[in-house]
């Protein structure tokens, strides 16, 4: 005769109990990492942003050169036009300019299907949200369109000031052009006869506060 014995019922049924509960808690630990990874995904997407702006900024401002440019209505534009105090409201009302600058691109930068050697690039601010605005041309004309890219959005304070040489902190910041205006024609700001030795902001990101500092040239 056969000496093989199978399981009991009872046996089955705490065999049946322990998956159960095995189940339950390992459903559970997937639950909760899923809620975490849900709860990072806005910090993460929010890191990822400011470090991008971060780095357009030392980028564009490292390669600065004096070349003044003409906007569409043929009027001349200073190589490097920094502003200053953005607070609530006017974060959120009419587009401001931050900093406008000609930089050289050492033909790694593409403005549709060409290289370039130099491009002019604004910062603006426009309902919160802080814009790069690449220009295809320098000297430009009415029907010039610009790239533009949202950098970061939920800004709530923005604060420039502008170092020169002796390490002085100034507002404003407006260079010369060559034979011709030496004030900025919209702060009224005295003109610079170079580029200022770094450039700091103050950001308030979605209620983040950020300090940069950024070297010139």
């Amino acid at each position: 005769m056969s000496s093989k014995k199978g399981f009991t019922l009872l046996e089955l049924i705490i065999a049946l109990a322990i998956f159960a509960i095995v189940g339950i808690m390992a459903m559970g630990g997937l639950q909760y990492l899923l809620s975490v990874r849900d709860k990072a995904q806005p910090s993460r997407v929010h890191l990822e942003a400011v470090n991008k702006a971060h780095l357009y900024l030392s980028r564009d401002l490292q390669q600065v050169v004096n070349r003044p440019i003409r906007n569409e209505y043929s009027e001349r534009e200073s190589a490097f036009i920094g502003r200053s105090n953005f607070t609530l409201p006017s974060l959120l009302v009419d587009e401001q300019l931050v900093v406008s600058l000609t930089r050289w691109s050492s033909g790694a930068i593409s403005v549709g299907p060409y290289p370039v050697d130099m491009v002019r690039v604004d910062y603006v601010l426009r309902g919160g949200e802080l814009i790069r605005r690449l220009w295809p041309v320098l000297d430009r004309v009415a029907a010039t369109q610009a790239e533009e890219e949202v950098l970061l959005t939920g800004l709530l304070g923005l604060q420039v000031t502008y170092i020169d040489s002796s390490a002085v902190e100034v507002r404003d910041w407006y260079l010369n052009i060559p034979d011709g205006a030496t004030v900025d024609p919209v702060t009224g700001a005295q003109g610079q006869v170079d580029f200022p030795r770094a450039v700091r902001m103050d950001l308030n990101v979605e209620e983040r506060v950020y300090d940069w500092l950024f070297s010139v040239g």
